[in-house]
Parts: structure tokens; sequence; C-alpha cells
């Protein structure tokens, strides 16, 4: 049976790639699109956690229908009309704010700055800079000096290695 650190040692490689995820896919992608649409974009974080990636629909999209233990219930997720205001304000106007629910944060324009809003369990709140983005790894991959072959080749090695590593490990 392996120890705390021998199992933290095993995860450091999927930490790694999950940051690596984050801002490959997400974080360094949303920086480039709002520059190129001249800082004129409207960003938000989804912060409800345990979160991955596209739970903000349930906040968009769904008031959910439950059965537990034979008693159904309706959810609904908080503060979801305080951003359905800023949606539909979005959609008729362009412009998240002109209508929307009193009580809630002005939402700007992303800006040079990256301002957001980040939706949260305690409510709707207005951010200063999206202080996630690593502009160091974001010029890393905007210059693309890779080859996403060669990335899941690498990947792909890792992976088997480790899986090798564990069945010695388990046959000790």
């Amino acid at each position: 049976m392996g120890t705390y650190r021998q199992t933290h040692r095993r995860l450091l490689p999927f930490i790694a790639t999950q940051t690596n995820a984050s801002d490959w896919i997400f974080n360094c992608n949303i920086k480039y699109i709002t520059k190129a649409y001249g800082d004129k974009t409207f960003n938000y974080r989804y912060n409800m956690g345990p979160t991955w990636h596209s739970m903000d629909l349930f906040l968009t999209f769904v008031d959910m229908d439950v059965t537990f233990l034979g008693h159904e219930f309706n959810v609904h997720l908080p503060h979801s009309d305080e951003w359905h205001s800023y949606l539909v304000s979005f959609v008729k106007y362009g412009d998240p704010n002109r209508e929307r629910e009193p009580n809630t944060p002005a939402w700007y324009y992303a800006g040079k700055g990256m301002q957001y809003v980040e939706l949260t369990w305690d409510g709707i709140k207005a951010e200063k800079k999206d202080e996630q983005i690593d502009e160091r790894m974001c010029s890393f991959w905007q210059r693309a000096g890779y080859s996403s072959i060669r990335w899941q080749y690498n990947f792909d090695k890792v992976v088997n290695g480790m899986r090798n590593a564990e069945s010695k490990e388990y046959a000790d």
C-alpha cells in the first residue's frame, strides 16, 4: 500500500496537465479572443464548485427536477435570475447591463485588464483583473511552437510509463 507522499508524487503529472490544459483550452484562448475583439468582450468565471467544464450551463438553462427517496423537488440554482437578466439584456441590446436585476454589479468590457464577473454561491461579484492568466504560458501557446502530434505522443508515453510503473509496484 502506498503512502501519501507516493500518491501525491504520482498525481503531480496530472495536476501539471490540468493546469496546462486549463491555460491551453480556456485562460489563454479567452485572452486572445478578447484581444481579437478589441478588448470589448464580456468575460465571466463560473465559480460555484465543485465544478468542471460546462457546469455553467446548469445555471444558464436548467431548473433541475430531482427525485430523492420518492419525493420530487425542483432545484432552482441561486442567482440564476440575476444571471438570466444579464444574458437576456445582452441578447436584446448587446449590453448585459441595460436590463440587469437591481443590486447586481455592472458588467464591464474585459479590457486590457481582463476584467470579469464571477458567479459564486454567494452571488455575482465584479472582479478587477483575471489573475489566472499566466502571460508566460499564454505567449507559449500563442507562438504555437509545439506539435499536437508530438504532445499526444509524449502524453501517451507518460501515461503508459506510469501504468507500467504501477503494475511493477503492485507486483512487488
